[in-house]
């Protein structure tokens, strides 16, 4: 529930002066500033002037039980009394920490059964490659460093992270790394030529990286172009 004590003019112009937001226009947001959401409920948000709006992909794709959920509340409140925060560095763990891990564990399919904790799924990408270029250094691979990825995905603002993403857009003014990472074509059926079977496109995207690239550590998939566009099935 909101603070009806709130200026929201005030919050708006505090906004404005001083909170440098991701993917932002700044030509325009010298004038319009951000709009400020103030409460929220169920799958619902409301701005500083009490407006309504359907939360269509949950804050970021990571509000998946909704909004305003008291037990969540009460969890976060339970957790915090015991103990909000211990590193984890080295040999020491929280209850939460470990439970949690052995609970994805769990869930996790095959016999994937170890669990790194990052704070966003950039930082997550980006603890990939290190791992990923750890473990093949210890195996005596040490050349073996190369990221395949797609044009067209997304998958993270840090250095690496947006490095590995192949939309063009985001790297405009910016450094990426092209050395390690090689973009290849977007697996989107809708733009495949109109006499080309969805079979045989699949066999040339497939076609595209298995005979382009040696040295090649990993490859990033985005199953889902959600930062893009939704495909429907052919």
């Amino acid at each position: 529930m909101s603070d009806n004590n709130i200026d929201m003019n005030t919050v708006w112009q505090q906004d404005k002066d001083h909170y440098i937001h991701p993917w932002t226009d700044f030509s325009t947001f010298k004038e319009t500033g951000s709009m400020v959401l103030a409460d929220s409920d169920n799958v619902h948000v409301k701005d500083g002037d009490g407006n309504s709006y359907l939360d269509g992909i949950g804050g970021l794709w990571c509000v998946n039980i909704g909004y305003a959920r008291e037990e969540m509340a009460q969890a976060i409140a339970e957790q915090v009394r015991q103990i909000p925060y211990y590193s984890c560095f080295g040999h020491h763990t929280t209850v939460p920490a470990a439970q949690l891990a052995a609970k994805l564990a769990e869930l996790a399919p095959g016999n994937l059964n170890h669990v790194f904790y990052g704070c966003g799924g950039s930082v997550a990408n980006d603890t990939a490659v290190r791992m990923i270029h750890f473990y093949f250094n210890q195996l005596g691979k040490k050349t073996k460093k190369k990221i395949i990825s797609r044009i067209d995905g997304y998958h993270g603002s840090t250095y690496m992270a947006m490095s590995i993403t192949g939309v063009k857009f985001d790297h405009i003014g910016f450094d990426i790394d092209e050395q390690l990472v090689h973009h290849i074509s977007c697996p989107n059926p809708y733009r495949r030529p109109e006499d080309q079977s969805l079979e045989a496109f699949c066999d040339e995207k497939f076609r595209n990286w298995k005979t382009r690239f040696w040295n090649w550590a990993l490859i990033t998939l985005q199953p889902s172009l959600l930062s893009q566009f939704w495909v429907p099935a052919a």
